[in-house]
């Protein structure tokens, strides 16, 4: 059958139109094996074909439709006053609302697979108007030019006079809209397609209300102890089925005489599995659209968490196929050759990728500071006034950028970090003028401070030690009693302070260095002993950082609701803390004892 298909169209040099017998008999009759008609007109009256059709086709109606020009050097912008804009956003034809229009054709284009526009021209051959056409009316079909070339023309029925001969539209006056199809210019009937499925659906609802109908009780057969004639057996049937039918008369009490019984034969709802039936029904034609459960109103499976996502899923994968669809086919008829070059035309998606206020100003805040948007152009995105005088025209960077190419390289950067330490250290520069020798008592004072100086970068490989401490401390919080977070807790950082020497020693050494080359520098006598204080100071160091680390854990472990955002903020809270206890420790050790008091801390 299907080569036979195939042998056909390429003889006819074109498409099986998706309404004709050929292509019904090929995809689904209407008559589906459930026993219930499926067309176009019929799938609409079944709730979740009804939803995913109505859901797609508003929202991408009601997205504006915007035509935009290209200005030359890479730019682009609405271009306001085009006389399209109208035709997408107000009125097409001048009798109806744009998106009514809009609407409609999507629904087309969702049952029939093809939705058409016929193009109204003025003299100068421009758009001046678009008319609905009824995709059951319309058959596309290539001819032949006289030229030899192929074009695509097509037949549009009187919806009066069936017997009347078919109007015969070019296709450079048509819009057509197509969904999937395997010739590039047809797209098949998604309800011929899954006719069954939809049939499915549909006797699932008729038996539900079938069900209720007859008082929500199963079927049965009344048995006679004597053999009745068939009016006697219609009578006590009719009987029956008016008192006791219908959802007004469930629960009655029934009387049955002359020996009557009654005898359940139906198949209760549970059994039958009608509500799972429905439901997995739901599902299918909510994965025939790619349309999120949720906008159909089967929240079964949302969460708060998957919702935003779903959302935007649904723009990217649903809607911008077919935004994509109109807009190509908009461009390519309403445009000559040469227009094209310099307009198109584009859905505006945002509105429906807007985030939550935090999220959306965020993403504002970077675009500005990095250039490429202005206060002016952000106003208009949230529809609100922009700044007087067009201040916010101006387009801002951040002072501290600079080109990528002007970027030093590693051996740069090396070789000035080289540079900076040889002027600090052996001073390789022009000597600096003669000056007044300073007091002992000053030269001595320097040093401290040129200790505390360190206490910034105390800070940075404090914090990364305090980060995988927190990272633990948050999981092991969450993880048995107190006591058994003591003890795990305390192997923990049996572990740890190797990492935590790994962090602070170099720091330390780098301190003493510097120290130790800034004593020699101001004349002041050297510092005692800093070759054999590096291992003590990172010893001592690591000690007190433990020990203050167990007792912070304790006292935040206390509040279980809490402990995960104090160990969250661990790093930010103790960095500075502990840097501080550093410096402080440096300040205090046995590197400032010296027989000259002038060195010592005191002096």
């Amino acid at each position: 059958m299907l080569s036979m298909l195939i042998e056909q169209r390429a003889i006819k040099y074109g498409p099986v139109p998706a309404g004709s017998d050929e292509a019904a008999r090929f995809f689904s009759p209407d008559q589906s094996p459930c026993g219930i008609q499926v067309n176009e007109q019929t799938a609409m009256s079944y709730t979740a074909w009804y939803a995913c059709v109505r859901v797609i086709a508003e929202t991408l109606a009601s997205l504006p439709l915007q035509v935009y020009e290209r200005t030359g050097d890479r730019r682009r912008g609405k271009a306001v006053d085009h006389p399209y804009n109208e035709l997408f956003n107000e009125s097409p034809n001048g009798y109806t609302p744009a998106m009514a229009t809009r609407e409609a054709t999507q629904a087309h284009t969702l049952g029939w697979g093809n939705g058409y526009y016929e193009i109204e021209r003025d003299g100068g051959q421009r758009a001046v108007g678009l008319h609905l056409i009824g995709p059951n009316r319309v058959t596309p079909e290539y001819v032949r030019l006289p030229s030899g070339r192929t074009d695509v023309v097509y037949l549009v029925a009187d919806p009066d006079n069936q017997k009347a001969k078919p109007t015969v539209l070019p296709s450079s006056n048509v819009v057509h809209i197509t969904g999937l199809g395997f010739d590039g210019l047809v797209g098949y009937s998604p309800v011929r397609m899954f006719g069954e499925s939809i049939g499915l659906g549909l006797s699932a609802e008729a038996f539900a209300k079938q069900f209720y109908d007859a008082g929500a009780s199963p079927i049965g057969v009344v048995q006679h102890p004597l053999t009745l004639s068939p009016a006697a057996q219609e009578r006590i049937q009719g009987n029956l089925q008016r008192i006791y039918g219908g959802l007004r008369n469930a629960h009655r009490i029934a009387v049955l005489e002359e020996g009557m019984s009654w005898n359940k034969v139906g198949v209760d709802p549970e059994t039958a599995q009608m509500l799972d039936t429905r439901s997995f029904s739901r599902r299918e034609m909510a994965s025939i659209h790619r349309c999120p459960l949720h906008l159909i109103g089967d929240l079964e499976r949302a969460t708060w968490d998957n919702i935003e996502q779903q959302g935007i899923d649904f723009v990217v994968h649903c809607l911008r196929p077919w935004g994509i669809r109109w807009e190509q086919q908009l461009q390519w008829k309403l445009f000559d050759p040469a227009e094209r070059k310099r307009y198109y035309i584009r859905h505006n998606f945002e509105a429906l990728l807007r985030g939550d206020i935090r999220s959306r100003f965020e993403a504002f805040s970077i675009a500005k500071r990095n250039g490429w948007m202005n206060a002016t152009q952000i106003c208009q995105l949230e529809d609100i006034e922009p700044p007087p005088n067009d201040l916010g025209d101006v387009y801002v960077i951040e002072a501290n950028m600079q080109r990528l190419d002007a970027m030093p390289t590693k051996e740069d950067r090396a070789a000035e970090q080289a540079n900076k330490l040889a002027a600090v250290v052996s001073h390789a520069d022009e000597p600096s003028p003669p000056a007044a020798e300073p007091p002992a008592a000053k030269r001595s004072a320097d040093l401290p401070r040129i200790a505390r100086s360190f206490e910034p970068l105390f800070v940075e490989g404090c914090r990364r030690a305090l980060r995988k401490e927190s990272a633990k401390l948050a999981n092991l919080s969450k993880q048995g009693t107190m006591a058994s977070f003591e003890k795990r807790a305390g192997t923990f950082w049996g572990e740890h302070s190797a990492y935590v020497r790994e962090a602070i020693e170099p720091l330390i050494v780098s301190c003493l260095d510097v120290l130790r080359v800034a004593s020699s520098e101001l004349a002041a006598e050297p510092l005692a002993a800093v070759d054999e204080l590096r291992s003590t100071l990172t010893d001592r160091y690591v000690a007190g950082y433990l020990e203050r680390s167990a007792e912070a854990a304790a006292l935040a472990v206390v509040d279980p609701i809490g402990a995960a955002a104090a160990f969250e903020r661990w790093p930010m809270d103790r960095g500075a803390i502990e840097a501080r206890s550093l410096v402080a420790l440096i300040l205090e050790s046995e590197l400032w004892t010296n027989s000259n008091s002038e060195l010592s801390l005191t002096a």
